[in-house]
Order: C-alpha cells, then structure tokens, then sequence
C-alpha cells in the first residue's frame, strides 16, 4: 500500500470523525481529532517531499503548520480566539500564494496576470462589503478585509500555475483553493450574518477537501515550459 493511498484513507477517517464530533458536540474527540487532519497532512507532506523538487516547498510546509495552529485556535471554544485563529490562516493563505507563484515564472504585472486576478478581487470586495455591516470593531473590519485579500490572493496565484505545471496538479490545486473560498465564506455568513443548518458539515467538508486537494495537486507538480521535468 503505497503513501497516498494510506494518507488519503487516514485523511478522510479522521475527517469524517471530527464531523461526527462536531455534531454530536463530543469536546474530547474534537480536541482529539481536529489537529489531527492537518498533522496528517504535514506528515505526508513530509514523507513525499524527497520525491519532487519544486521551490516552493519550504514556503508550503510553513503554511501548513500555520492552518494547524488556526485550527487549534479555532477549535478551543472556552476563549475567543477567532483574532489569533484568522490570523493563522491569513498566514497560511500568504506562504501558500508565495509557494504557488514560485511555480509560476509569470510576470504579476502583465495583463494576463491580472485578468486573471479579476474574479477573486471581485468576489473578495463583493462578500466584505456584504459582510461590513454586521462587523463590531475596528479591528475586526481591517481583519477581515486583509483576510479576503489573503484568500483571494492566494486563489490568484494558484490560477496562475496554468500551463506551468502538470494540468493534474494545477485542476486540484486551483479547485482546493476554490473550496477555501466557499469554506470561509460559509464560516463568515455563519458568526457575522446568520446561522447556518450543519454549518460545522458545509465548513469541515469543504475545508478538509480543500486542504486535501492543494496538498496532493501541491505535492505531484510536474512542471512544464521553462522549468525542470520533475516527478511524483
């Protein structure tokens, strides 16, 4: 049974479990499940890292530290930490677009580039000025606005992989990082505009496939044009 196969069977128990949890409100197997999915992700991560070569793998094994450090903070409900817990993934966000555009020779200041751009820039302004009404605070609103940048940056710099890297890996890649957007999305609707029905199944689901997708679309790159043929 090779490594990805084993991962991804781990991956989608403990994912599934932590649903459950969640859902049944059993705090213990929460707290024990939780880290847990980006702890797998890391260890595979790290086990695969031999068989590629791709620059930016320094930049993505920090990013997935900081997505598990958001995680903890975010699954803790006795303290808010929502603050610390957006700014874990704003992290994350920031070290996965720096990994995606050192797969990406593009110019940032060619038009296509910023065509591209476009629809996450618009979906990142449209849903904060939705969601400005309903933020108390200062900080709260510089937050979040910075963290839909974030999200939306990092959407833009895996778009831009096109063609640069192997079509297997930019479709998982730039479909994980869509699912980000509709995971936050869901998580920002739910504590700013109203509750949502399952919200811990619509978020958990779409996070942990996100987080799946990116790191096993991440972790096969094959690059193309310009850059060294490697393999997974």
């Amino acid at each position: 049974m090779n490594t990805k196969l084993i991962f991804s069977i781990f991956f989608i128990i403990i994912s599934l479990t932590e649903i459950i949890a969640d859902l049944s409100g059993n705090k213990i197997l929460i707290y024990l499940t939780k880290p847990l999915i980006m702890v797998s992700v890391i260890i595979y991560s790290f086990q695969t890292k031999t068989q590629r070569k791709v620059r930016g793998l320094l930049f993505f094994n920090a990013g997935l530290f900081f997505a598990l450090f958001g995680d903890i903070f975010l699954m803790i409900q006795e303290e808010d930490l929502f603050i610390p817990g957006l700014a874990s993934f704003l992290s994350m966000q920031i070290l996965y677009a720096y990994a995606f555009y050192l797969d990406n020779p593009l110019k940032l200041t060619s038009k296509f580039a910023y065509i591209r751009l476009a629809p996450f820039l618009l979906f990142a302004i449209t849903f904060y000025i939705i969601l400005q009404p309903y933020l108390t605070g200062i900080v709260i609103k510089i937050a979040v606005a910075i963290y839909a940048l974030g999200i939306a940056s990092m959407a833009w710099m895996s778009f831009l992989r096109k063609n640069k890297v192997s079509n297997g890996s930019f479709l998982m890649v730039v479909n994980g990082a869509i699912l980000f957007l509709i995971s936050d999305s869901v998580i920002a609707v739910d504590k700013f505009i109203t509750a949502i029905p399952l919200n811990t199944v619509w978020v958990m689901s779409t996070y942990c496939f996100a987080q799946y997708l990116i790191a096993i679309g991440y972790l096969k790159t094959k690059q193309t044009g310009s850059h060294p043929s490697v393999s997974f």
